[in-house]
């Protein structure tokens, strides 16, 4: 798992960034997920790939919050299965509009992650 500026959780979002994934990684844009730590537990999961335009930034990058989650991920390996792509990447205005967004993504990404796994 890699280091990153610790945004998200400044914004009330912690966030693992995943160091180069081993994987195809999906395109660009917000997806619900899954989560699989070293200890094979898992968490529902909001990953966002690609840069962070609201702040500027144009690296491409794989950041997951892990929904319910209250531990430490440093030094962990993480996993992730796509479930479902749930919008495009987007330049907010202000940290405020992001985290309004935010938001909805983790309820419908909590949702989408249920849902399949219900299916199952």
């Amino acid at each position: 798992m890699g280091l990153g500026a610790k945004r998200g959780h400044s914004l009330g979002f912690p966030s693992a960034n995943l160091a180069k994934p081993e994987t195809l990684v999906p395109g660009d844009g917000v997806y619900a997920g899954r989560a699989w730590l070293t200890d094979d537990s898992h968490w529902p999961a909001a990953v966002n790939i690609g840069p962070n335009p609201t702040f500027g930034e144009q690296i491409r990058k794989v950041e997951a919050h892990l929904i319910g989650f209250a531990g430490n991920l440093y030094g962990q390996e993480v996993a992730i299965d796509f479930v479902a792509r749930l919008r495009d990447t987007k330049k907010f205005a202000h940290a405020d509009e992001l985290k309004t967004q935010l938001d909805i993504d983790i309820h419908l990404a909590a949702s989408v992650a249920a849902a399949t796994s219900a299916a199952k």
